[in-house]
């Protein structure tokens, strides 16, 4: 750092905050970097050194039982609770001198930080209309440093209210309120309401004593203060559990061939799905918690196994038309592991899962099938085991709702294949710009002399839907985080 020059290094630091693929970022800031650099020092290295390393970088020592690796803080696993009607404080020392705050708390929850939602002091009014349930608070200081943290926003119920779950039909499902297996409960302690399909249904969705959805989650906690009727409803399951074959339970207990840990990440941000500590008694399970998605975007999918997933395969499919069927040739994402040996490609993931941009919207299937790697019935031409085989090992099916675009805000970003050839820009925004939901995103390019516009094309290197293409430009509502650029060819 003998060349110390801040604004290459203020680059770099901020550039992090663009991707949450390392690679990704760190190819863009060698390559693509506009930085006007200066080999001559600026101010003092040893100063800004001390300053930097402090705020970025953490001591390593190694020894016999510490190896180099991540750290993770805690800041991201468990959430400060709030209440609606009262003060939020930030827990930062006092800022003195000429440094300067912003705290932002996403306390409608729709991706977004309105004006309303923001504040330059530590402290920050929290609405008596404020959703309740996680929220996502920012940090930025004027030094550049940027803190995302969850907030849990809650009423200070004071006195008992009752919640009660009913089922709109009985026949296809079930609820559950608290830990017991009654459908109310009186008191002021949060409270869980489970809704429980029946053989051949999923949940769709809760709804209050006026119609209103309130949640598209099977297990759902109601933090509200005041008295509450909450109504399950389902819909058919059209794709059906497959037939289960459970001679070999006792070897999936004891060998503990199971997920542990479920989750899906769209746009870096991951949710979890499932987690269990026990071996189920089922082999197929549907997960409580559905994912939603939007057509073109991506949902990365991963697990984490009890410890023996190693001696099984796994064969992903999604259900892109949403007909009730997983076609073993267009639908099949994935094979992980290896026939008739033990191998850790079906113990975790990722794995990834592209939607297309023509699918339909509603409700359609992610099956995760696991296989014994020594079990007859793997299919050659599909490679994979087929989705509707009867099952010897676990089965998970993901509930996906497809959305037209994201329902949380999108950072979107623009470039040209190559500068000569045409430029680009976002029609007036900067060149990488965080889109609120729906907010249009236009996009714009310019051919050189002597070239046109061949086409856009978008993270995943597909061209975008021509219905999104205006002359040389591009129209469209965010899908999720991503980079689009222009192709240009000569005339």
């Amino acid at each position: 750092m003998k060349d110390y020059y801040y604004p290459r290094w203020k680059a770099f630091f901020a550039d992090m905050q663009g991707t949450h693929d390392w690679f990704a970022m760190e190819w863009a800031w060698a390559h693509n970097g506009q930085l006007s650099y200066s080999a001559e020092p600026k101010e003092s290295t040893a100063k800004v050194v001390r300053i930097l390393f402090n705020k970025y970088f953490q001591p390593l020592k190694d020894g016999t039982y510490l190896y180099r690796g991540i750290v993770n803080s805690d800041v991201n696993r468990s959430a400060t609770v709030v209440y609606r009607g009262g003060d939020y404080t930030c827990p930062v020392a006092r800022i003195t001198g000429d440094e300067q705050l912003l705290l932002k708390v996403d306390f409608n929850r729709d991706g977004c930080w309105s004006a309303e939602e923001q504040s330059e002091k530590r402290k920050i009014m929290v609405p008596a209309d404020a959703a309740t349930g996680p929220a996502v608070a920012l940090l930025t200081l004027s030094d550049g440093t940027i803190c995302s943290y969850p907030l849990l926003i809650k009423d200070k119920v004071k006195k008992p209210r009752l919640v009660k779950a009913v089922s709109a039909a009985l026949e296809q499902g079930a609820v559950q309120v608290g830990e017991g297996t009654s459908a109310s409960l009186y008191g002021t302690e949060d409270v869980v309401v489970k809704a429980l399909p029946r053989t051949g249904y999923d949940f769709s969705h809760w709804t209050d004593a006026k119609g209103n959805t309130v949640s598209y989650q099977a297990e759902w906690t109601y933090y509200a203060k005041d008295d509450v009727e909450l109504t399950a409803h389902f819909l058919v399951n059209k794709w059906g559990a497959p037939t289960e074959d459970l001679s070999d339970l006792e070897d999936i207990k004891n060998y503990k061939q199971y997920v542990a840990q479920l989750t899906a990440s769209q746009s870096g941000k991951a949710q979890v799905l499932l987690t269990a500590d026990a071996c189920p008694e089922c082999l197929y399970q549907t997960v409580a918690k559905r994912v939603t998605a939007a057509v073109g975007s991506a949902v990365k999918l991963d697990w984490k196994d009890a410890g023996g997933l190693a001696y099984t395969c796994l064969s992903v499919y999604a259900d892109f038309n949403q007909d009730g069927q997983f076609d073993g040739k267009t639908e099949r994402i994935a094979f992980c592991g290896q026939r008739e040996a033990a191998s850790a490609a079906a113990s975790q993931g990722p794995v990834q899962i592209v939607l297309p941009y023509d699918m339909p919207k509603g409700i359609t299937h992610v099956r995760l099938r696991f296989d014994g790697a020594w079990k007859p019935g793997y299919n050659e031409e599909i490679q994979a085991f087929p989705a509707s085989l009867p099952l010897n090992r676990m089965c998970y099916d993901i509930v996906l709702d497809v959305k037209d675009y994201a329902p949380y805000a999108c950072k979107v970003g623009v470039k040209s294949a190559d500068l000569a050839q045409g430029t680009v820009d976002a029609n007036g925004q900067p060149d990488v710009y965080t889109y609120q939901v729906g907010e249009p995103v236009i996009l714009r390019a310019y051919p050189a002399e002597g070239y046109r516009l061949a086409y856009w094309q978008d993270t995943y290197g597909r061209k975008v839907p021509t219905q999104w293409m205006e002359g040389h430009n591009l129209k469209f509502q965010a899908r999720e985080n991503g980079e689009f650029t222009a192709v240009f060819e000569k005339q």
